[in-house]
């Protein structure tokens, strides 16, 4: 065997073996299900196997340390005809893929100004809600807000965030952090005037 031939037979066995043990070790960190025609769904109408569409959901089959369950709630519902409702018994309280919950992003530029919202009720858990201005290869992440009140009728929360320089997504972050039952309903981001 010349010496070429060898190098780039020895190249190729190591890039495969690289290859294989990198998707070996590759964690999917959510569960997304696209729907173009639903657009943002940020009242949780569109759905396809039980969970909404155009969020990356951080299911107990991405989160395996957790006990908890992420349903559609035709009972308890704020706009719409349902709701998302968390069910959790148990889980890390670090937040992010760590932790049930969902996200999504939405195209953004610099210097935008927006306004997150949301509708939520709380029996006995802990959450948080994420902002977050993302470039490719950094963001730019806020606390909305982080409260273990419970709440038995559904309660506004509101937040305005300025994409900052260098961003050109805005990325919206909801997790349950403890035991408790979580419902969301009609999220929203809007760019400001």
């Amino acid at each position: 065997m010349q010496k070429n031939t060898f190098t780039h037979f020895c190249s190729a066995v190591l890039f495969g073996c690289a290859t294989f043990l990198s998707a070996c070790n590759q964690k999917t960190m959510s569960v997304f299900k696209a729907d173009e025609q639903a657009g943002f769904n940020g009242s949780f109408e569109y759905s396809k196997d039980g969970l909404p569409v155009n969020w990356q959901l951080y299911t107990a089959q991405t989160v395996p340390w957790g006990d908890f369950e992420i349903s559609l709630d035709t009972s308890k519902v704020k706009s719409g005809r349902q709701s998302l409702k968390f069910e959790v018994r148990a889980c890390d309280t670090t937040g992010g893929w760590y932790s049930p919950g969902m996200a999504s992003q939405i195209p953004a530029k610099a210097g935008e100004q927006y306004r997150i919202s949301f509708w939520l009720m709380n029996e006995g858990g802990r959450f948080r809600a994420k902002v977050a201005g993302v470039a490719a290869t950094s963001g730019d992440s806020q606390i909305m807000v982080e409260s273990s009140k419970s709440h038995a009728n559904w309660t506004y929360y509101e937040y305005r965030y300025t994409i900052p320089a260098k961003m050109n997504t805005l990325r919206f972050e909801f997790n349950g952090l403890s035991l408790g039952t979580f419902w969301l309903d009609d999220v929203r981001l809007e760019k400001m005037p």
